[in-house]
């Protein structure tokens, strides 16, 4: 330990209780240590020296480390420093900023501007590039686009960086400098820090309009309650549109919210198109307090007693029954669910949640995960003690992302645990 805390000691310190809150589980004696890069350059000569000895370098992505990770000798890369807006370009509408750059300090940048980011429907973690690194939905999903990250400045297992994007091109004549060719920013999006570290990114913006109104109704079932949000989605009403149902016992009940942001005209056209339609379906307008904004709508969502997917509108709710029978023969009657409506009511993405134990979480999880994926469910970034499940149902899908690891980091020098259980 000594000696890794020598080679990078010209970087900043990270206390071990904050190194101990990337761990799923308390991790005892360590053999890495923490350090904060302040700048990009920072960043680089941090993987070139664990490049160097051999060392492992290990990034936050929301999910906690497994303990395994506590054992193996190397560097814990903590974007708390790596903390910069670079820019605001308002009439593009999107903004530069580096990794560490968390939701209050970015909403304090854009907010005199009169401009916002996308607020995520739950984070794993403070900071923006972060949250959108694990492909966290944002509220807005319901009608802005999914994509919330361009171009990124990526640092490669080699100490070299790689811009994707056109970077080339001046701001001032092309907009929001987006891919050209193969997708490159997609692709390290997608690796979790595995084939390069993301250390800052433009990010879409969207300026303050003059009204913003929720509608809130109340359901007695979930079937028109999801007939009432496919329809308001699909029609473009809405940039918010998710249900929520709590249940206890046999005792349910479904509210769907809908929020409208334009200039006052369209706001009131659309929000009496929105009543007209959960009318038609049963709802009931309900005077129920609106969700709150700014930094405090970012909401870190529990990593335990929660497992998020993607699925279609005909199968959700046979997918939350199935959740909630599951938890029922576990012994457990209190749970709640959120379906957020993605892509303009193509698809939802629901987020179960139930009381119960840390100890007992990972066995439920699990065992959700085995119900509900032959059944239409969806993942696109799990938790790293069930992404192993993943990649076992496609042996071929996952010898091929071994192949790119080796030819991208031979060393298996960035976050190796992704790969830990096939070594």
């Amino acid at each position: 330990m000594s000696q890794i805390e020598n080679i990078f000691s010209e970087f900043e310190a990270v206390s071990s209780e904050r190194v101990a809150s990337y761990f799923l589980e308390p991790p005892g004696e360590l053999k890495l240590t923490g350090r904060a890069p302040k700048s990009v350059a920072e960043a680089i000569r941090m993987v070139e020296l664990a490049a160097e000895n051999k060392f492992k370098v290990f990034t936050g992505s929301g999910y906690r480390f497994p303990r395994e990770v506590a054992d193996i000798p190397g560097v814990i890369m903590d974007f708390q420093k790596l903390s910069a807006v670079r820019m605001v370009d308002g009439r593009n509408l999107f903004a530069e900023v580096e990794r560490g750059v968390a939701f209050p300090g970015l909403i304090s940048a854009l907010d005199p501007q009169g401009f916002r980011p996308p607020y995520p429907v739950g984070s794993l973690s403070p900071e923006f590039i972060t949250t959108y690194l694990i492909r966290e939905p944002a509220w807005d999903a319901s009608k802005f686009p999914e994509a919330k990250l361009g171009p990124l400045e990526v640092v490669l297992a080699d100490g070299r960086v790689q811009r994707t994007g056109a970077h080339a091109l001046s701001l001032k004549t092309v907009p929001w400098t987006g891919e050209g060719g193969p997708y490159l920013s997609q692709w390290y999006l997608g690796s979790r820090d595995t084939y390069g570290i993301v250390v800052s990114g433009k990010i879409l913006i969207y300026p303050r309009w003059g009204k913003k109104k929720f509608l809130h109704f109340n359901f007695s079932g979930m079937t028109a309650a999801l007939a009432a949000l496919k329809e308001i989605s699909r029609r473009g009403y809405c940039q918010e549109g998710y249900l929520a149902e709590k249940a206890e016992g046999r005792s349910a009940g479904v509210t769907l919210t809908a929020a409208v942001e334009a200039f006052t005209e369209l706001s009131d056209f659309n929000g009496r198109e929105i009543d007209r339609i959960a009318r038609k379906q049963g709802g009931n307008l309900e005077q129920a307090p609106d969700p709150p904004e700014g930094a405090d709508r970012v909401q870190l969502r529990r990593e335990k007693n929660t497992l998020p997917f993607f699925c279609s509108f005909d199968r959700a709710e046979d997918l939350w029954n199935k959740i909630k029978g599951f938890l029922g023969g576990k012994g457990i009657s209190r749970s709640q669910l959120l379906a957020v409506s993605v892509a303009m009511g193509r698809e939802l993405y629901l987020c179960p949640d139930w009381d119960g134990g840390e100890a007992e979480s990972r066995e439920i999880q699990r065992g959700i995960l085995e119900l509900v994926y032959p059944a239409g469910a969806f993942f696109d970034m799990l938790p790293y003690h069930l992404s192993q499940f993943m990649y076992k149902k496609d042996d071929t899908y996952y010898r091929q992302l071994l192949r790119i690891k080796r030819l991208m980091d031979p060393q298996n020098t960035l976050n190796p645990q992704e790969f830990m259980e096939f070594k």
